[in-house]
């Protein structure tokens, strides 16, 4: 050893003139399962009259083991016989334990990306599937052999239309998918832009609910039973009473003025039991719309005299014409509008935005409320759910009765900038 930096006792524990007064080799402390490969390759090397890169394990001063590796070339005679080496030792160790914990976490991703019944697909800036995981395979009925590289948009070619739309809306959504016979494939979808080595990528993840939503409806049938029974009861038993009453007043065949007073109780009581009973009766037998050819300008001023809210719609939008059963609309916007105006956020922040296209018409309600967590968004719309104390649950399912009856869909989504935004989407229409 004829020269050794400084940073030789960093890097082994020993000062520099313990290896130039030849105490402490180098070669020495070189881990004896990497000692033979490294002198190989340095030799050939140098036998080749070229640069070496060898990665190596060493023992240090203190027992350590560190991983290292070492560049270097020969220096050269006038005859062009190596007379020396000379190169740098940088320590690997960190790098290498997080290229180990890196490739720990990959392996774990990857099986946690095979067992899990979410479609997960990652996509290039061409759109052309980068990675596409098992459930992702099985869903698209096609090999992973097949999948990369292709286009993400010719392999929906050949799924459902809501599928397409809910990609083509580039949000994340709730759409649901349906089958003859009246079943339904509901799905999450969430996408997000992501860079990968440097180039954009999009992730698209497919999450099936339709069994969640099985298991929900299940228990919203036990809580609307309950509520029924509850509602009931809470009419039958002071009516009972009174009837009680009312007879023996009876009986005494003298005029008494509680009489009237019971007779008006109970004429109360079942006109409240008879109003609560028609709210779901009303849900359960939405007749089929009867589409009259509309302006949005005359529907949307009536809607100004019953709630408050600011529109945001462009003169041609407005004086836009489809053909929609106006008493339904009607009905379903005054319901998103109110949900809006007691969502809790200012209320001239309620907006109903209009955009009128070739194919139909969007209709969104907007608010500034604290919005719908992410985990009950799949609840919302499901009858009888309400995140209210005296709510019903019925009035988003009947608005969504009343869109899907139209041909149209309805989605509700975060508002950016915070709040809900429900979006409303009518095909364009002919009268009847």
């Amino acid at each position: 050893m004829q020269f050794i930096s400084e940073g030789c006792y960093d890097l082994t524990g020993y000062a520099p003139d313990e290896f130039i007064s030849g105490r402490v080799q180098l070669i020495g402390l070189v881990h004896h399962e990497d000692r033979d490969r490294m002198r190989e390759q340095v030799q050939q090397a140098l036998s080749d009259r070229r640069p070496f890169r060898v990665t190596y394990r060493l023992h240090t001063a203190s027992g350590a083991c560190k991983w290292l590796w070492a560049q270097g070339q020969g220096v050269l005679d006038a005859a062009g016989q190596p007379t020396a080496i000379e190169g740098v030792i940088t320590d690997l160790s960190e790098l290498r334990q997080t290229k180990l914990e890196l490739e720990e976490r990959e392996i774990l991703l990857e099986t946690l990306l095979a067992v899990t019944e979410t479609a997960y697909i990652l996509c290039d800036e061409h759109g052309a599937v980068d990675y596409a995981n098992l459930a992702a395979q099985t869903w698209l009925k096609l090999p992973d052999s097949r999948l990369v590289g292709a286009r993400f948009a010719d392999l929906l070619t050949g799924l459902p239309n809501e599928l397409r739309e809910a990609v083509g809306r580039g949000r994340d959504s709730i759409f649901t998918v349906d089958h003859q016979g009246g079943d339904f494939e509901a799905y999450h979808l969430v996408m997000r832009n992501v860079q990968i080595s440097g180039r954009p990528h999009t992730a698209y993840a497919f999450k099936r609910l339709t069994r969640e939503l099985a298991r929900q409806e299940v228990e919203v049938w036990k809580k609307v039973i309950r509520l029924i029974a509850h509602e009931i009861n809470n009419t039958l038993a002071p009516i009972s009473s009174l009837l009680h009453s009312a007879r023996l007043i009876n009986a005494a065949e003298a005029r008494d003025a509680r009489l009237d007073r019971i007779i008006d109780t109970i004429s109360e009581r079942s006109k409240h039991l008879g109003e609560f009973l028609k709210g779901y009766t009303q849900f359960a037998r939405l007749p089929r719309p009867r589409l009259e050819s509309t302006k949005w300008r005359s529907l949307i001023d009536r809607l100004d005299e019953l709630v408050q809210f600011k529109i945001d719609a462009a003169p041609e939008d407005l004086n836009t014409v489809n053909a929609v059963d106006r008493s339904q609309i009607e009905q379903a916007l005054i319901n998103l509008l109110k949900n809006a105006v007691e969502a809790g956020g200012p209320p001239e922040e309620v907006t109903l935005r209009l955009r009128a296209h070739r194919e139909g018409d969007e209709i969104q309600v907007l608010d500034r409320g604290p919005g719908i967590p992410p985990e009950l968004l799949p609840k919302v719309l499901l009858p009888f759910y309400s995140t209210k104390r005296t709510g019903t649950g019925l009035g988003l399912p009947l608005c969504r009765e009343i869109i899907d009856a139209h041909g149209g869909n309805l989605r509700i989504e975060a508002r950016e900038g915070g709040g809900t935004a429900v979006i409303l989407w009518l095909p364009r229409l002919a009268a009847a």
